[in-house]
């Protein structure tokens, strides 16, 4: 494979990759939540997780995207890190547009602090948002919506094969009996 094509291959792991490196980075009690740095890994954040949500929004990008989010277990992963307590908790308030165009009259409306009302709360309710998408209930392939049967079926699978790895290895049946 040429490099090209091995970019194409995994430049979608290696974003994803990139977004947990750049959200574990946020610490759970930031010093300065104003500073440049802070704002923009939550801006970074934000941004991928509007991505997200266009791509499993979209049948034809949700039959790729899906499969690869739900494997690194994306959602999980996004929630248990330090910004989303932060949001939740409601620590991470910037300024608004108007109080900081108040206090600068030569305030620039690009810049990432103007973006970033709200700050954390923005990320939160995005990152509810693509959970929303992950378990929007039509099928990848073909596009149709799913029945209460089908989604009924596919939690039974699930849990057989939960069942199947947990009594086919030794050290976890050890530990269930």
């Amino acid at each position: 494979m040429t490099p090209t094509e091995l970019i194409a291959v995994d430049f979608f792991p290696l974003l994803l990759d990139e977004y947990f490196t750049t959200l574990q980075s946020i610490p759970a009690q930031p010093e300065d939540t104003s500073s440049k740095e802070f704002r923009l890994r939550v801006q970074y954040c934000e941004r991928l997780l509007e991505l997200l949500i266009d791509l499993l929004s979209q049948r034809r990008t949700r039959q790729f995207i899906r499969p690869l989010i739900m494997d690194v277990h994306f959602y999980v992963r996004s929630n248990l890190a330090p910004l989303t307590k932060l949001s939740e908790s409601g620590q991470l308030i910037f300024k608004s547009a108007q109080a900081q165009a108040a206090s600068s009259s030569t305030s620039d409306p690009s810049q990432p602090s103007q973006l970033m009302q709200g700050g954390g709360r923005v990320f939160f309710q995005q990152l509810s948002n693509v959970n929303y998408y992950l378990g929007f209930e039509i099928d990848d392939v073909t596009g149709t919506a799913l029945t209460d049967n089908d989604i009924l079926d596919l939690h039974y699978t699930a849990m057989q094969k939960l069942q199947r790895v947990c009594f086919s290895s030794d050290c976890l049946l050890s530990f269930l009996f």
